[in-house]
């Protein structure tokens, strides 16, 4: 069994890492979020069913994309991501449910 967290894990943790209100690459997020989790470098070789991409990448696309759909983060225009005033507010409500 995977020791690698489900998508939504990583949807809280994504947004607090821009929470700073700074530029982010994916690059750079999914980094942090490596650092964060404390993923081992055998976790990072795990790759998904199909073999075409590590899990641990999948699944931090897969909270990102969540988080666009909903409006919480954008792009740039160009490879940066950031926060949006949905995501701040959607963050802050977790934070104060105690869902953090």
């Amino acid at each position: 069994m995977s020791s690698i967290p489900p998508y939504r894990d990583f949807v809280l943790p994504f947004l607090q890492i821009l929470n700073d209100r700074e530029l982010y690459t994916t690059d750079g997020i999914i980094n942090n979020l490596v650092i964060l989790f404390g993923l081992s470098m055998e976790d990072m070789k795990e790759m998904v069913k199909c073999g075409r991409q590590y899990t641990y990448k999948n699944r931090i696309i897969n909270a990102r994309t969540f988080l666009l759909r909903e409006g919480y983060i954008q792009y740039d225009g160009e490879k940066n991501i950031f926060i949006t005033d949905k995501g701040c507010q959607y963050l802050k409500s977790q934070t104060l449910n105690g869902t953090q």
